[in-house]
């Protein structure tokens, strides 16, 4: 495996800058252990034993928060597989140069082969991914995870074994109106098809949904949303958040091409399309 590099453009990183130094060294010093497609466990046990076991200042306890740190910034990318934790480095192969001819090799499974819906997730506790919500690690760690729980004395998973998992409160769809929410018709588009909202993620369903506003500002989000709920009315996507996003921005993508497909030719481009076509015939065929 090649020395992982990191580039010098990190110190103009507003998001670097922008975290604690204890989620600066734990990224600094997590590239030593990442897989060539910047990969590495997430498990706070192991992440502090490689890491930190000698640190006096940072404890095994204090690795979920600095984890949640570093993916709230957009950093890292923070999921579980199986049960199991991983964190993978944004744009980290941007910033890489392995050689001609060189193999890159795996040894962990990649965030995009974690196909779960992060608000969902309790559904399979097996698999995870970071949601935006403060503390939604350590639920999964309570819950999903045993085997990765905190080892500090004061964890709930290690004074009480019997430990029920938590149970999420969701909203009515006759409860949407009262909320303080964007696109809230989308939102009953979702609700059409078994998605619920958790009474804890108003504020993560607001920006993720603006994002995609931002994204696709000449889109009618609202129609788009009637469109992909009427196609998934038999058969529900896993993931309610990634398959809309897809519907579209690939609905804008085809949107783009029709415009190009319709778009009328002047006369003096008609004439010159007739002349080529004539030209073509004339060498195909003969006159």
């Amino acid at each position: 495996m090649p020395n992982h590099r990191i580039n010098k453009r990190i110190t103009y990183s507003d998001k670097f800058y922008s975290i604690s130094w204890k989620a600066q060294l734990t990224y600094l010093l997590g590239f030593a252990f990442l897989d060539d497609f910047g990969v590495w466990t997430a498990s706070p046990r192991e992440l502090w034993k490689e890491l930190f076991v000698y640190h006096k200042q940072i404890k095994e306890k204090d690795i979920p928060d600095i984890l949640e740190e570093l993916a709230e910034v957009n950093l890292i990318k923070l999921y579980a597989i199986e049960g199991k934790l991983y964190q993978q480095y944004e744009n980290f192969n941007t910033f890489q140069s392995f050689g001609q001819g060189y193999n890159k090799k795996k040894s962990y499974p990649e965030f995009e082969e974690c196909d779960v819906d992060p608000e969902h997730h309790e559904r399979d506790t097996s698999n995870w991914v970071y949601s935006g919500v403060k503390g939604c690690m350590r639920v999964f760690l309570s819950v999903g995870s045993p085997s990765h729980s905190l080892s500090n004395s004061n964890s709930p998973s290690n004074t009480n074994t019997n430990t029920k998992p938590k149970l999420y409160l969701y909203y009515r769809e006759d409860e949407i109106d009262k909320l303080q929410l964007e696109e809230k018709g989308v939102l009953k588009c979702f609700y059409a098809i078994g998605y619920k909202l958790r009474e804890d993620y108003i504020d993560s369903w607001n920006k993720w949904i603006l994002e995609i506003k931002k994204d696709n500002s000449e889109k009618n989000l609202l129609s788009n949303a009637k469109k992909w709920r009427d196609y998934f009315e038999d058969k529900p996507p896993k993931n309610h958040k990634s398959s809309f996003r897809n519907w579209v921005e690939k609905e804008y993508a085809d949107k783009k091409e029709s415009k190009v497909v319709s778009m009328k030719l002047t006369p003096n481009q008609q004439e010159a399309a007739e002349y080529l076509r004539k030209q073509i015939k004339e060498q195909k065929f003969g006159k």
